[in-house]
Order: C-alpha cells, then sequence, then structure tokens
C-alpha cells in the first residue's frame, strides 16, 4: 500500500508543534521551579523557555544523530583506530615501509558507517585521522596493547 504523504505531512508538523510546546512548557516549569529559588534567577516565559531550549539543542545536542561530534564520529574513530593498529602491525610484520594511507582501509574508510550517522564525508574523516594514529601505533609497536583509545589523553 502506498502512503499517501498528504495525510502525513500534516500530522508530522502537528506532532512537531506539539513537541516543541511540551519541550518548552517543560523547561519553563524546571527553570521557574528550580533556578529562582536556589540561585535567584528571575522567572523565564515560555518563549525565553523555548529559546533555551533550543540553544541547548544547538550548542549540546545537535540535529539529528550525524553531528560532527555525534554518535557517527565516535564510531568512526573507534573503527579506524582498530583499523590502523591491525594494519600497521600487519604492516610491520611484512617488511612494508610505513605507508597508511595506502592500504584499503584508509581509501574506503567507511567500514561501520551507517547512515543514521548523518555525513558520510564527517565520518570518512573522523574514521581516517583514527586510522592514522591507530597506525603509527600498530607499526611502531608492533601491535602491541595500549590502554585506552588515543583519543582519551
Amino acid at each position: 500500500m502506498r502512503r499517501k504523504w498528504y495525510l502525513i505531512a500534516p500530522a508530522a508538523i502537528a506532532g512537531i508543534i506539539v513537541f516543541s510546546f511540551l519541550g518548552g512548557e517543560v523547561v519553563k516549569l524546571l527553570w521557574n521551579w528550580l533556578l529562582p529559588p536556589l540561585f535567584g534567577f528571575r522567572q523565564v516565559t515560555f518563549w525565553q523557555a523555548f529559546g533555551l531550549l533550543a540553544l541547548s539543542r544547538i550548542l549540546f545536542g545537535g540535529w539529528g544523530r550525524g553531528g560532527y561530534g555525534g554518535n557517527g564520529s565516535n564510531a568512526a574513530r573507534q573503527y579506524g583506530y582498530q583499523d590502523g593498529i591491525n594494519d600497521g602491525a600487519r604492516d610491520r610484520r611484512t617488511g612494508h615501509s610505513n605507508r597508511p594511507t595506502q592500504d584499503s582501509n584508509y581509501k574506503h574508510a567507511d567500514r561501520g558507517y551507517s547512515s543514521l550517522y548523518g555525513n558520510k564525508d564527517y565520518y570518512k574523516q573522523a574514521y581516517r585521522q583514527a586510522y592514522e594514529n591507530g597506525y603509527q601505533q600498530g607499526y611502531n609497536s608492533g601491535g602491541g596493547y595500549r590502554r585506552g583509545p588515543w583519543w582519551r589523553f
């Protein structure tokens, strides 16, 4: 059965409006309940609370799952780093020179990618950066274990 977009679109718009209203109202109620008594801040209106909600979403949440700092870049770094360690150690064992950008994993840079992560180019950029770090680690240590990933220093 084919979906009728002219029926779904108004329902989606109505859902966005309802959830936006509820989000703004929840922020307003929490702000006015907690912050004035604790810190002496003034109470906020619905529109101020809605603005705070939008601002916090922009600053801390992004707009979807695939923003540059989202889950996609974390997965890309994990896959890239591990693939880099494995390829670097293999190249050292087989007598190849230090050549991280020549390996297939680096060139494709899409292992573990899902369309839910958003922009594929951002994913590939994060993957390749982690891959190069992992490759150096694997090549220089022969693949020895290192506690924790490189980006958590």
